[in-house]
């Protein structure tokens, strides 16, 4: 969750988009910068990523999740904790 703050200009978990979502992919899988994981250890990250955002907003952190992605809407009356 770290790069979102640290990469896309200092965004919380709360306010993750699709363009965040596609340049942490490249990162992570591609850019020679990255570590380059392959494809199965990238689906099991996203896989546990989802798990948190559907918690999270099962905890009413966030407004909705949308099904297949890790988007996520900022509910901002919340007491979620800064990850």
């Amino acid at each position: 969750l770290n790069f979102l703050h640290q990469s896309r200009g200092e965004k919380d978990w709360r306010d993750a988009t699709e363009a965040g979502h596609t340049a942490y992919h490249y990162w992570r899988r591609l850019d020679p910068r990255g570590p380059r994981v392959d494809g199965d250890t990238w689906s099991q990250e996203v896989s546990h990523l989802q798990q948190f955002y559907v918690y999270a907003k099962r905890k009413q952190w966030v407004s909705e999740v949308r099904p297949g992605g890790v988007v996520a809407r900022p509910r901002r009356r919340d007491r979620s904790p800064s990850i």
